[in-house]
């Protein structure tokens, strides 16, 4: 059956119907626009209560923050800066011991040729005429009537040759050592500076000490004025530089002179040791001429000539081996001194220590 299309007076109605439907859609709209726009100041006002709840929080929070250690503990480490600074003190001795050594190598090079052209000169000196005579006629004096004759002759003429360089040695040596010491004794003061300025700022007065001065003055005053316990110190380790290189130079070299000519010069000390010039001499001293007068006598001029030849040969051979040996000596003894004035300076710098932990202890109980 064919449907009906709508008249007229059926189309005013459905559209009566549409609009009546749109109002009513548009005023719900309106309505839930207004309702929200009338929460708005109440929701910013809610969140402005929250930010000011949340800042008054936190502030509240850190200025009521309580310190995580008690009042009576102190926050720093002391143990740790006295280790700090104690190692820093044994870094500065083990640099100044090094020092040392290459001062004494130096000292040592530089001096070797002067010592070398000394004991040359000595040597040749030894072995003239004039002296060899000599040297036969005191030893026989020794050999017949005991004595030490033979040295004390050598040291009137060899001394003058072999002193000056071996004194020259001995004050460069001992001048290294005392800066050593100098170096040693500024250290430690320096530690015991750095320790006494721990502690709480009211517990003593500001310390002024002039760090280019602790090199130069009393170890013992210096830590008293600094207030530890000086009644202790002695770091004192003796050492007689110039008679270890005496010894190990000058003397090395009449020993050595004595016991070649003994070699050399042996049947002529003997012939002249049980002759009349020993035997019924009242005094070793003859006078020079008398002595050259002897030597002629027990001695032919090849003699003469062969053996003084022979002795300065080999003095000059020895030479070489003697004063490398006296070098070697007296580097060993010195190196060993200074080891050992590094360890005096170390156990004073310990007791330092020991004295500032005690210290700082009895102020925090």
């Amino acid at each position: 059956m064919p449907q009906r299309e709508p008249d007229g007076d059926d189309r005013d109605a459905n559209d009566v119907q549409a609009g009546h439907s749109w109002c009513k859609t548009h005023e719900e709209a309106q309505k839930l626009l207004q309702s929200r726009q009338e929460h708005i100041p109440a929701l910013l006002i809610i969140l402005a209560l929250i930010a000011i709840c949340m800042i008054v929080y936190l502030k509240g929070k850190k200025e009521g923050v309580e310190p995580s250690t008690p009042a009576d503990t102190p926050a720093i480490d002391y143990g740790i800066l006295i280790k700090t600074h104690a190692d820093q003190a044994s870094r500065r001795n083990i640099n100044a011991l090094k020092s040392f050594e290459v001062n004494l190598n130096r000292i040592l090079s530089e001096h070797g040729d002067k010592l070398t052209d000394a004991g040359t000169r000595a040597s040749k000196e030894a072995s003239g005429y004039r002296c060899c005579c000599a040297i036969v006629y005191c030893m026989a004096w020794d050999k017949a009537k005991g004595g030490n004759e033979t040295q004390a002759f050598l040291d009137t003429q060899i001394t003058p040759i072999i002193e000056p360089p071996v004194n020259a040695l001995a004050k460069d040596v001992d001048m290294s050592v005392e800066d050593l010491d100098r170096d040693l004794r500024q250290s430690t003061l320096l530690l015991a500076k750095d320790l006494a300025a721990l502690g709480p700022p009211e517990s003593k007065p500001p310390i002024q000490v002039n760090v280019e001065d602790l090199g130069h003055v009393d170890i013992a005053t210096a830590l008293r004025d600094l207030g530890f316990n000086a009644g202790g110190v002695g770091v004192a380790v003796a050492f007689d530089v110039a008679a270890l290189c005496k010894t190990q130079i000058a003397k090395a070299l009449w020993a050595k002179m004595i016991s070649i000519a003994g070699k050399i010069f042996g049947k002529q000390v003997v012939k002249l040791a049980v002759s009349a010039a020993i035997t019924q001499a009242d005094g070793p001293f003859l006078p020079f001429a008398d002595i050259i007068a002897l030597g002629g006598v027990i001695w032919t001029g090849y003699d003469i000539h062969a053996g003084r030849k022979e002795f300065e040969g080999e003095l000059l051979v020895s030479l070489e081996n003697m004063l490398a040996d006296a070098k070697t000596r007296i580097h060993g003894q010195s190196v060993g001194h200074a080891n050992n004035l590094v360890k005096a300076y170390q156990a004073l710098q310990d007791d330092i220590g020991s004295q500032t932990i005690n210290d700082l202890s009895g102020r925090w109980e």
